[in-house]
């Protein structure tokens, strides 16, 4: 198995399509339309984490978004966003979610940065599982109430987030 860590800056077409069919397997959108998406919402500075076999298959994918995070109002702090988290279909339950998540927490730690992540209820076990805990605050994303669940990596005690931008 391999870890690519991929800044999107540095992101190639071959690898950009991969990503593109493995969450056609999860998200019933176009092609033209994930591509826009990524287009969209993933700055030059941002990352895409994937794991690949030894055929270089994708097997699993999730990306990285910079975020700013002002906490209580005032203090800002910057993160990342975790978004699109997924396995290829032929290859679930076999830790390699889990295993992804646990390779971004590494990253975000290294990084010292916070990580962010909103999920649906039925996902929050397993987010917790790979040590992420459930926001039970306020929070906006980009001034919007955001219908989802808010999970965070690090230790934090306010109780009003406001994130920059969605992931």
């Amino acid at each position: 198995m391999k870890i690519h860590f991929i800044k999107h800056s540095d992101l190639d077409t071959y690898y950009l399509l991969k990503i593109i069919d493995l969450k056609n397997q999860h998200w019933d959108y176009s092609t033209q339309e994930h591509e826009d998406w990524i287009k969209n919402n993933i700055a030059k500075d941002d990352f895409h984490l994937l794991l690949t076999d030894n055929n270089d298959i994708l097997l699993a994918y999730l990306n990285m978004i910079n975020i700013e995070v002002v906490q209580n109002l005032q203090i800002k702090i910057s993160g990342f966003g975790i978004g699109n988290v997924c396995v290829d279909k032929g290859f679930n339950n076999k830790g390699l979610g889990l295993l992804l998540m646990q390779i971004a927490n590494y990253h975000i730690k290294n990084l010292e940065k916070q990580g962010f992540l909103l999920c649906k209820t039925s996902l929050i076990s397993f987010y917790k599982k790979a040590n992420w805990q459930l926001f039970d605050g306020e929070f906006l994303v980009n001034h919007e109430n955001i219908e989802a669940k808010l999970m965070y990596l690090l230790p934090i005690s306010e109780k009003l987030i406001s994130i920059n931008k969605k992931f």
